[in-house]
């Protein structure tokens, strides 16, 4: 389990922990997640043979669905370095 402050990728995110963006980024599908902007982590699915990563969060009251793909030409780097852009607080 990933301590606060320590290095973690996108899959390491628990379920019931709040986060905050710390540095903008863009999802898979072109939404934009603002810095500043926090959530409840819910859950996380995958689907292999695409290498699609999808967070289920909970941001002011709504589930919402943060997608995002583990290869180079979609940002795949964001999900081995999601502390860089994301901190549990």
């Amino acid at each position: 389990m990933p301590e606060t402050g320590s290095k973690f990728t996108a899959s390491d995110l628990k379920p019931g922990k709040s986060y905050q963006v710390a540095a903008e980024f863009e999802e898979y599908d072109g939404l934009v997640r603002p810095v500043g902007e926090t959530w409840k982590f819910k859950e996380k699915h995958s689907l292999p043979y695409e290498d699609r990563l999808t967070l289920i969060l909970e941001k002011d009251g709504q589930e919402v669905w943060v997608h995002l793909q583990w290869r180079q030409e979609t940002r795949g780097e964001l999900i081995d370095d999601f502390s860089s852009f994301v901190q549990e607080i």
